[in-house]
């Protein structure tokens, strides 16, 4: 059985999001399930068996809700949902969240995983 997908935002490679506090938290992410990074919008052909994701500014399409049918969460580090559809996500079951920093975006991420 294939392990559940948490996508990860492809600039959080960028070298001067490096810390350890980031580091610790994707290597946690990763007893979840398997990563994978992606760039551009979150459409439905990334939605299969994504249980969360780490997402900062880019448009969720609402093909990719109705295809992450086991999302449990959309943390977004940065501010503002005006990206972000939350009376979809609400419908689909997957909460949605902005934090303020990456290395509390992955803490808030795991943090729903672990409790949902």
């Amino acid at each position: 059985m294939p392990r559940p997908g948490i996508l990860i935002r492809e600039d959080m490679r960028n070298p001067e999001f490096d810390s350890d506090a980031r580091r610790r938290g994707i290597d946690r992410l990763s007893q979840l399930g398997e990563l994978s990074y992606y760039a551009g919008e979150l459409t439905g052909e990334l939605g299969g068996g994504v249980l969360g994701v780490i997402a900062s500014g880019a448009l969720i399409h609402p093909e990719f809700y109705e295809a992450a049918a086991d999302l449990r969460i959309v943390a977004r580090y940065g501010v503002g949902f005006e990206k972000v559809n939350l009376q979809l996500a609400t419908e689909h079951g997957a909460f949605d969240s902005a934090v303020a920093g990456i290395a509390g975006c992955t803490r808030t991420l795991f943090d729903r995983l672990v409790t949902s």
